[in-house]
This record gives structure tokens, C-alpha cells and sequence, in this order.
């Protein structure tokens, strides 16, 4: 892959939940009433991991989020995945250990690529945040980065690991990797916000969904157009919220550009 096809595919940002962390107090989002993706449909969700987060008082506790593979050593997720005891956003090296899973399609399933994040960077004025890889995932194709401006009425499919039923726990996760359709209600300048179209009417993304990827197919290649990053207690039939994935290329090329890409063709 050429760098100029690299960085452009790195516009596949996104606006929301499911990124690097999302307390078990406060819930990030999942897809309830979504369903089983297809099989190696979407290698490129991740799942964070945060087993052990350490609060001010020293008690620690469990949490996760969703994100996507932007380049091989970065994933996109929701800002607020990535904070410290006191649920404060933070940039650098995490404060605790924080891994990547991707290429699998079932949380007890083997295989795939588990990667530890060794880096943190979050946007200055928008939810999101970019979760720096302890090596490049090259099993992996990333996904693209849609550069042009989302219009309402778009359709686009969120893919995350989070809660069935918005009880924000752990074991309440289903799974297999779940997935729904949606459609772009209404655009600003850094956010979509996004409804669900089905299979059901309370479809929503829920707890530990923060930072899952909303994407649509570009003559047949998945493009990222928002990351999830807040909505109402799920299940709910409201709009998500949602960060604009387009708008983001400048800062994300940043970062990422000469950051192990790949070799010219």
C-alpha cells in the first residue's frame, strides 16, 4: 500500500463509545438488540481491555470499550475509554495496563491478535482518542478513513463489543461480536448523530461500546465514519452521538503518518 492510500485510510476515525475505557459506574454504550456479526466479517473492531484500574482510594476494578484499527499501530476509540483513577481523560502511557484484541469474532474464541496499548493521545476538543500499539498488527487490513462529509439519511453499521441489555458489567457482554444498521439523522461540525434501523427498534449501542466503529462499504471496503462516543441509557430508540471521523484525518495523519507505515508497492 502506497503511504498517500496509507494516510487516507487512516480516515477511519470515529465518533464514539467503546474505546480504551468505559467504567463499570458509568456506562459507555453497546449494541443492544443488535446480532451476531458474520464470521472474520469486521477484523478490524477491537476490544480494550482494562482488567485492572486502580481508583484514588486504591480499590480497583474492571472495565472495557470498543475501537477500530486505523493503521497498524493505532486504534481510534472514545476519549473518555482512556482516563485515570479519577475518570479524568489523560494522554501519555496509561496508567494502567490496557490491551488490544482484534481479528476475533467470540470474546472466549482463540486466535486473532491480543496487543498491549503503550500510548495514549487524545484529541484537544473532541471525545476521541488514538491508542498507540506496542508493535504493528500486519494480520490486519485497517479501516479506511471516509473523507467525505456524511449527509443525513447515510447508512452506516456499528460493529462492537459491548453490553446485550445496558447493565454496565462485564459478564453481561454477549460473546460473539455484535453488530447493527443505522443512519445519519442529523450532522454538525465534529459530530454525527445516528438512529438505529434495525433488527430491532430498540437497537442502541450500550455499556463498553464507547469507541466501536460506524462504517459503510466504498465499492465493497469498509470506510470509518464516526466512533462511537455517548447516547441515552440503553436499550433506547434515541439518537447516538457520534464523532465525525472526516473531520478528524488532519489530526489522526498527525500522529500516525511515519509511524511504521507500510512499505511503498
Amino acid at each position: 500500500m502506497s503511504l498517500r492510500k496509507y494516510v487516507a485510510a487512516l480516515a477511519v476515525a470515529g465518533a464514539a463509545a467503546a474505546a480504551v475505557i468505559v467504567t463499570t459506574t458509568v456506562p459507555a454504550f453497546a449494541i443492544a438488540h443488535g446480532e451476531d456479526a458474520p464470521e472474520g466479517a469486521y477484523p478490524f473492531v477491537a476490544v480494550l481491555s482494562m482488567p485492572k484500574i486502580v481508583r484514588a482510594d486504591g480499590t480497583e476494578y474492571s472495565s472495557a470499550c470498543s475501537g477500530a484499527l486505523i493503521a497498524p499501530k493505532w486504534v481510534v476509540t472514545a476519549g473518555h475509554c482512556a482516563h485515570d483513577g479519577d475518570r479524568t481523560r489523560v494522554s501519555g502511557p496509561p496508567r494502567y495496563p490496557i490491551t488490544v484484541t482484534l481479528g476475533r469474532d467470540t470474546l472466549s474464541g482463540s486466535g486473532g491478535t491480543t496487543v498491549e496499548v503503550v500510548d495514549i493521545v487524545q484529541h484537544p476538543g473532541v471525545d476521541v482518542a488514538l491508542a498507540e500499539l506496542a508493535k504493528p498488527v500486519e494480520s490486519i487490513e485497517p479501516l479506511a478513513i471516509r473523507t467525505e462529509r456524511p449527509e443525513s439519511g447515510d447508512a452506516v453499521r456499528l460493529a462492537g463489543w459491548g453490553s446485550a441489555d445496558g447493565v454496565a458489567d462485564l459478564t453481561h457482554r454477549p460473546d460473539q461480536l455484535q453488530t447493527a444498521e443505522f443512519v445519519v439523522t442529523r450532522v454538525t461540525d465534529a459530530e454525527l448523530f445516528i438512529e438505529a434501523t434495525g433488527p430491532h427498534l430498540l437497537t442502541s449501542a450500550c455499556a463498553f461500546d464507547s469507541g466501536a466503529p460506524f462504517f459503510t462499504q466504498v465499492d465493497g471496503e469498509p470506510e470509518l465514519v464516526a466512533t462511537e462516543i455517548s447516547g441515552p441509557t440503553c436499550p433506547h430508540s434515541s439518537e447516538e452521538t457520534t464523532a465525525r471521523a472526516d473531520v478528524l484525518t488532519d489530526w489522526i495523519s498527525e500522529h500516525v503518518a511515519g509511524t511504521s507505515a507500510p512499505a511503498e508497492d
